[in-house]
């Protein structure tokens, strides 16, 4: 009898240990990524899940796994990546509690967003709008009417967002975080406006990593 029960210990052990072996080879990919962002980028990451979100009446938020107890701060830059996309931004932190926190997503209608746009050798700044419209297109204003932009330029943090957005005084973002890419290029009274695809929707995002900046 007590041959059968230890062979029945050690079998369900073994099970236990088989589906373990995905969620270990999920979190080993996980790191390895993060540890060539790390290499490549000035930045110091903490990667989080992305429990659950809120996606109606124009809001756009999720909970990460993470809070204060690993240093999470509101202001904090949230990036994720999505099959061949570079690290781009998917939103902001903007409550933290002590074992998660909320970050807005770059398409909420209140998301406010100092961003740069690189064409040729110039650079050209403006401001990226959150959006309610269906297709995920963000709109990039208070651009110079004679800068010029293009479609297809990239578009990437400025490291301003704290000037621009009220809700976010103490926004960390570093500059040269990716974003997007112009689709469109319009003129709007004394300004251009700029249509912006971001390289990842937000709102498909399962993982992310904070950038952990301290906030002066």
């Amino acid at each position: 009898v007590s041959q059968s029960r230890y062979l029945r210990k050690e079998n369900s052990d073994l099970k236990a240990q088989i589906l373990r072996i995905p969620q270990i080879e999920i979190e080993n990919m996980r790191l390895r990524e993060q540890l060539r962002i790390e290499k490549t980028r000035p930045w110091q990451l903490i990667g989080a899940n992305v429990s659950v979100q809120t996606l109606s009446d124009g809001r756009r938020v999720a909970l990460v796994g993470v809070g204060s107890s690993s240093g999470i701060k509101v202001g904090m830059a949230v990036i994720a990546r999505y099959q061949s996309s570079p690290p781009a931004l998917v939103g902001v932190i903007s409550v933290v509690n002590v074992d998660s926190a909320s970050m807005t997503l770059i398409d909420d209608y209140s998301s406010v967003i100092s961003v740069q746009v690189y064409h040729g050798t110039s650079v050209v700044r403006g401001v990226l709008h959150g959006s309610l419209q269906v297709n995920g297109v963000l709109q990039m204003n208070e651009i110079e009417r004679e800068a010029e932009v293009a479609e297809g330029d990239s578009v990437v943090t400025a490291g301003l967002s704290r000037l621009y957005g009220p809700s976010l005084p103490n926004a960390a973002i570093p500059a040269d975080v990716p974003v997007g890419i112009v689709k469109s290029v319009y003129v709007d009274g004394r300004s251009k406006v700029a249509d912006v695809q971001p390289y990842i929707n937000p709102e498909l995002v399962n993982y992310v990593w904070i950038i952990h900046n301290d906030i002066k």
